[in-house]
């Protein structure tokens, strides 16, 4: 296996493991990071709009399985 495919592997891993994480609950407090008030800016415009609520939410769980991912990375 090449290094650039052992690196895709592990970073699907990593994102497998993120959403299971988010999806049963379980995923770690975050480690005192704070939410940006611009991306919750964002959010609240994008959700209050019918015709882009599911983008809102879209980006929202980006947000959350990033979050995972790299709280996962930090353990």
């Amino acid at each position: 296996m090449t290094a650039r495919s052992e690196k895709a592997l592990n970073q699907k891993m990593l994102r497998t493991d993120a959403e299971k994480k988010l999806k049963a609950g379980l995923a770690p407090p975050t480690q005192g990071w704070l939410t940006s008030l611009d991306a919750l800016s964002l959010l609240y415009k994008l959700a209050s709009t019918p015709a882009s609520a599911g983008d809102a939410l879209k980006l929202l769980h980006e947000l959350q399985v990033h979050q995972v991912e790299l709280d996962i990375q930090h353990k």
